[in-house]
């Protein structure tokens, strides 16, 4: 179970090496020619943006809902990303065909299972985890945009409002 977080940590550490190298390897281009070789500030740039891209939802999150996902991080993996992946782009795609369906009727909760099923994989039930998701969609407009790509079509979020609540007044 430690090893899935091992290899994260790992990771992460490697890219912090290699924006470290980088930096240095600029700074004694700088010392040399007193000039700025444009080449690593630009890598260097890159790599640091790279790290911001993956801290961009920290702030929605809490400490604890933080922790939680960290944890949950060692349950993933490749093979799991890559059938939860397929498995949203096919409840988007089945959400799309319903648009015009009932909220509550039988289509739309079918709907809303599929959502919640996936919503929970991600979330392992914990309501701090599922307070930050909501946070974080409701503040889609202020993403960051290379993040907006993620974000879900105004229509779909709406009818999925709509089938969420009718399916708790039911």
């Amino acid at each position: 179970m430690l090893e899935p977080q091992d290899k994260v940590l790992a990771d992460k550490r490697r890219e912090l090496d290699h924006t470290i190298q980088a930096i240095r390897a600029a700074r004694a281009t700088l010392d040399r020619n007193h000039e700025a070789d444009w080449t690593l500030i630009t890598q260097i740039i890159r790599r640091v943006g790279m790290q911001n891209q993956t801290n961009w939802t920290a702030k929605y999150f809490s400490d604890e809902a933080k922790a939680r996902v960290e944890e949950r991080k060692g349950l993933w993996s490749p093979e799991l990303q890559e059938r939860v992946t397929r498995q949203w782009n096919d409840l988007f795609r089945d959400i799309d065909a319903a648009l015009n369906e009932d909220p509550a009727g039988l289509v739309a909760q079918g709907l809303v299972a599929r959502w919640r099923t996936l919503v929970g994989e991600f979330t392992g039930g914990s309501a701090e985890i599922q307070k930050g998701l909501d946070t974080m969609y409701a503040d889609m407009p202020n993403w960051p945009a290379e993040q907006r790509q993620y974000q879900i079509r105004p229509e779909i979020r709406a009818f999925m409002v709509k089938a969420i609540k009718s399916s708790q007044t039911s």
